[in-house]
């Protein structure tokens, strides 16, 4: 089977609310309870948020070539370069990202906050990231136009943000969300013919808002249940990377 590294950038938070309606009383505890809360939300804001859970995940293939058993994936998504995560903790999450040894780097979207004013955090942490095999991305909503995205990496789009490329017995196919991708479209069409023209028997996908979502805050995205899903179980694709 395939071996996949999925690396999840837990950022720690923390939330209190406290009322007490016509309170004119001190309560001693509140001090010492206040104390620890903000000690806690600082390093939920601090500290927690640098810290990059891993988790790795066997992925078993079917008809996977025995020279790629053990092939490393690591899966990187929603960094945020922007305000409120600094240079020295994208640079720690890159570094840990190098310390997996990924034969490959999937980065599925949102590498900046907002603006404009971030191209050079994200271009330090993409080349702050190493693998055998490169870094493919595809491009998140936080994006916005996809103009810095089409700078920071400059990938041969076929048109928006999307493109595909063969690497030995594997086919990646690249969606770009953000430009409508609904059947009759130019890109619907484009990724129906990429699927079903590649003879590789290896396929990914790479694609920012998952069809279906844990919670989080983001819902199930019904367009790519409705119109990509069956696209990729009937053209046999192995894997789907999401943000």
């Amino acid at each position: 089977g395939k071996r996949v590294l999925d690396l999840f950038c837990y950022l720690g938070g923390f939330s209190m609310a406290a009322a007490r309606g016509g309170a004119t009383e001190v309560l001693p505890w509140l001090g010492p309870v206040y104390a620890v809360a903000g000690l806690m939300a600082l390093w939920g804001s601090t500290v927690g948020r640098a810290w990059a859970r891993v988790t790795r995940v066997d992925v078993p293939v079917a008809g996977l070539p025995e020279a790629f058993d053990g092939y490393r994936i690591a899966h990187v998504s929603d960094v945020h370069c922007g305000p409120y995560v600094p240079a020295w903790m994208f640079l720690a999450w890159a570094r840990r990202v190098r310390s997996l040894d990924a034969d490959l780097v999937a980065l599925t979207g949102d590498l900046i906050t907002v603006g404009e004013g971030y191209l050079d955090d994200v271009t330090a942490f993409a080349r702050g990231l190493a693998a055998r095999d490169g870094v493919v991305a595809c491009m998140g909503n936080h994006e916005g136009l996809g103009i810095l995205f089409q700078k920071y990496l400059p990938y041969p789009f076929v048109n928006g943000r999307y493109w595909s490329y063969d690497y030995g017995p594997a086919h990646f196919t690249v969606v770009d969300q953000y430009v409508n991708y609904a059947p009759g479209s130019v890109q619907y069409e484009w990724i129906r013919n990429d699927l079903m023209s590649s003879n590789k028997p290896w396929r990914f996908v790479v694609l920012h808002e998952p069809g279906w979502s844990a919670g989080g805050g983001h819902p199930n995205n019904a367009a790519v249940q409705a119109y990509l899903q069956p696209l990729f179980v009937q053209y046999g694709v192995s894997i789907v990377f999401t943000g």
